[in-house]
């Protein structure tokens, strides 16, 4: 399925629709890059990636399609819950 990049002036709603993979849109800001069987809107081209990119062959996507619009924001969990390594060695450490 074709990639296509949102050229919208602003960041642009769309709460109904869904990408390829069947993943909510939600909002989008320009420049961002999904997958969707063909063009939502006239706000969206056909993505061309940089020349730039390497040996890859693709640039690296500006969002991702599977983003949960409800999900919490990356590393707003529980701060007790990620294990702090700066007391590795130390006297009562779990590494001891």
């Amino acid at each position: 399925m074709p990639d296509f990049t949102y050229n919208g002036p602003s960041p642009g709603a769309y709460p109904m629709l869904r990408d390829a993979s069947g993943a909510l849109v939600g909002t989008v800001e320009p420049g961002d890059v999904l997958e969707f069987d063909q063009a939502p809107d006239a706000g969206w081209e056909p993505y061309e990636p940089p020349t730039d990119t390497g040996s890859s062959g693709k640039a690296k996507r500006g969002r991702t399609a599977a983003a949960d619009p409800d999900a919490p924001p990356p590393g707003s969990g529980d701060p007790g819950a990620a294990q702090d390594d700066d007391t590795a060695g130390e006297s009562g450490s779990e590494e001891n």
